[in-house]
């Protein structure tokens, strides 16, 4: 079943290009999909009002100097509410942390992103911070997600949809595709060597 989207050719291709090329300028996107810059810029206005794509500001992490995002999932215990938390020295100290770039907190959870140089400097600046978590007991559960700016990158999946969608038949395709990574809970076997 297709997707009924009153879009003109040229339309398409800025859709396209928009998923295939994210951080391109109008005028790098015009030169590489063959479309004019006021075709884009048409068409992106038309597409934010359809709901089609969102711009969305996102802080470049490597352009502040660091090298590494971090988010921190926590669960706090029923005896912790926010309300609780947030008279504490260690929550200010949380929010005031110069490397936390966005904080969300409910009774039960938050998260929370950094952007650090290293891990051993989220590790130094952090731990003090949670250590306290826990000797206040908010604590229940904490998780940390590390994502090195270097290693991370762009799913080119939005392109390859859009291309099948519309049959555009792109000759500027990603040549690696990163396949899904397997389910948790299975285990993977490695086969064994032989000499």
């Amino acid at each position: 079943m297709r997707m009924q989207l009153k879009l003109t050719s040229k339309e398409r291709l800025v859709l396209y290009g928009l998923a295939r090329y994210p951080g391109f300028s109008d005028i790098d996107l015009a030169s590489n999909i063959g479309v004019d810059r006021s075709t884009i810029f048409k068409s992106k206005r038309k597409f934010r009002d359809w709901k089609l794509i969102k711009l969305l500001n996102v802080p470049s992490g490597e352009a502040v100097g660091a090298e590494i995002l971090t988010s921190v999932f926590v669960k706090y215990s029923p005896t912790a509410p926010f309300e609780v938390r947030k008279g504490s020295p260690s929550y200010q100290n949380w929010i005031d942390y110069p490397n936390c770039v966005q904080h969300i907190a409910t009774d039960t959870d938050s998260v929370s992103t950094f952007f650090s140089k290293s891990l051993t400097d989220f590790r130094v600046n952090f731990d003090p911070i949670i250590d306290e978590y826990y000797r206040n007991d908010f604590v229940e559960a904490i998780h940390y997600f590390h994502y090195p700016f270097q290693v991370s990158g762009y799913s080119a999946d939005a392109a390859l949809a859009v291309n099948g969608l519309f049959e555009l038949t792109r000759d500027d395709l990603p040549e690696q595709i990163i396949p899904p990574r397997p389910a948790l809970g299975k285990t993977l076997v490695s086969p064994r060597r032989t000499s």
